[in-house]
């Protein structure tokens, strides 16, 4: 409330000043334009002159709208082919420009890189370095930029919250995200009845994949962000702020608690086996991580995976997932898919195994520097095997991908970064207590289904890596503040 309290007396101060005659030009231009202009593009420019007025104000409201609005990206390349620019990095723009404003204003402000962007710009350092010799240096670039916009959003959501309380807001807008694309996807898959025909499970039912426009990087959307709303609502049960009101602490457990279960079920939703497998991962790596006694940890892992394995023999699983289940089988049975019969059933398994061989021939071709950062797709055609002529866009296989592209040592600099950040988010666990504790189990959970997911898939697509940034960001704001109280 002090937050909201702050931002709506910031708003009323700006409109008193000298701008309120600039604000009354502005609003006559629009309320004329909307005379003469379509009524869709009367609203983007209302939308988008609030946008532009609220993020000058507060700058992680931009953010929060490139969180919500990037994962459209996909949806709007579809409806809109030719869109010159997408609303996810325009929004990322105008939080760049607002928060160069705020830090430029704010004379007191000190710009500090925790570890995570110096291992994080290593990897960037050798990308840049294997687009010395690459065949699409566009391409390249394109990669790169991705990366270093992960970078500052990590380093801004760092320096901006770390002596505030305005983590919350990046967690708010990050689960926000994740539960506009959950009902996307439930609807598509229990209420709207028709789709592509590609997803279609049974006569009227259908994969979810919300705007991702695929139920696999949808899938894993889902998986990375149902352990944060998990983390969020144990947080919300250990701890209650003392002024809080019961009527209001009850209102965020529930709709905490009904977000948690709208990502879960849309993720089961998108049947995407990947999407599973790293979910499964990440709830026994937390299950592990959640008691403070690490022996309670691992008993409660025994028992759960007993359990679960015993419904599964019991047969109390509908047989269609039963089936889905144990066809993740497949993903580890192929050796070598010029051996292997194709049908319909594991078309798409193998499909990624002759991508993960076209990357295996690339890493064996250039393996120190790869064929250069974000080059996959544009040298498949010289390493592919005979039968698979078209491209992924990606190994389906993110680690084969880096090393493909940027080679052993820029697959070394990737797992350096990301072994860090999983270790550093468990000796944050390990050091707090209450709200600390429930959103450092929760980026635990989220980097193991990332870690693993990423075995069979590519999730750093559709804006998803502005969702990444400001968690990590969280990650490192959080960790100072527990080494602060040590």
């Amino acid at each position: 409330m002090t937050g909201l309290r702050t931002f709506v007396l910031k708003a009323s101060i700006l409109y008193k000043r000298k701008n309120l005659i600039g604000l009354l030009l502005a609003g006559s231009l629009i309320a004329i334009a909307l005379g003469v202009v379509p009524a869709v593009l009367g609203l983007l420019i209302i939308a988008s002159v609030i946008a532009i007025a609220v993020s000058m104000i507060e700058p992680m409201i931009a953010l929060g709208l490139a969180i919500i609005i990037g994962p459209l990206r996909a949806w709007v390349a579809v409806v809109w082919p030719n869109v010159p620019l997408y609303p996810g990095q325009v929004l990322f723009a105008l939080f760049i420009f607002s928060s160069f404003v705020h830090f430029v204003l704010n004379r007191n402000m000190t710009i500090r890189f925790p570890v995570t962007t110096k291992l994080m710009t290593i990897y960037l350092c050798v990308g840049l370095l294997s687009l010395w010799d690459a065949t699409n240096i566009y391409q390249g670039l394109t990669e790169l930029i991705k990366w270093l916009q992960i970078l500052v959003v990590l380093v801004i959501v760092f320096n901006y919250c770390v002596n505030q309380d305005k983590e919350k807001w990046v967690i708010g807008f990050v689960i926000a995200s994740g539960f506009l694309q959950a009902l996307i996807g439930l609807w598509q898959f229990i209420i709207r009845g028709t789709g592509p025909v590609s997803f279609e499970l049974a006569s009227g039912l259908f994969r979810a994949y919300g705007t991702f426009e695929q139920p696999n990087p949808f899938g894993g959307f889902m998986g990375i962000l149902w352990p944060i709303a998990v983390g969020v609502f144990l947080s919300l049960l250990q701890t209650r702020a003392s002024k809080q009101p019961k009527y209001t602490y009850r209102t965020l457990v529930v709709m905490t608690l009904v977000v948690a279960i709208s990502l879960i079920c849309a993720l089961i939703a998108s049947y995407s086996r990947g999407a599973w497998i790293g979910s499964i991962a990440a709830f026994i790596v937390m299950l592990f991580f959640l008691p403070y006694r690490p022996i309670i940890g691992i008993g409660s892992v025994i028992v759960t995976i007993a359990l679960g394995t015993m419904v599964v023999y019991l047969g109390f699983v509908p047989d269609h997932l039963e089936n889905r289940i144990t066809s993740i089988l497949e993903y580890v049975s192929v050796q070598d898919v010029r051996r292997v019969s194709i049908d319909e059933v594991n078309f798409s398994v193998v499909e990624r195994a002759a991508h993960w061989q076209a990357a295996s021939k690339m890493v064996e071709a250039h393996p120190w520097l790869g064929v250069g950062m974000g080059n996959y797709q544009v040298v498949y055609p010289e390493y592919r095997l005979v039968n698979w002529k078209s491209p992924l866009g990606h190994a389906h296989n993110v680690y084969l991908n880096v090393a493909a592209e940027t080679g052993v040592i820029g697959l070394s600099s990737y797992i350096l970064f990301w072994g860090y950040v999983f270790l550093k988010t468990i000796r944050v666990l390990r050091r707090s207590t209450n709200w600390n504790r429930g959103i450092a189990l929760g980026l635990l959970g989220a980097w193991t289904h990332l870690g693993v997911h990423n075995f069979v898939d590519n999730l750093f697509v559709n804006n998803t890596h502005l969702c990444l940034g400001g968690l990590l960001g969280v990650l490192a704001v959080v960790n100072t503040r527990v080494d602060n109280k040590s």
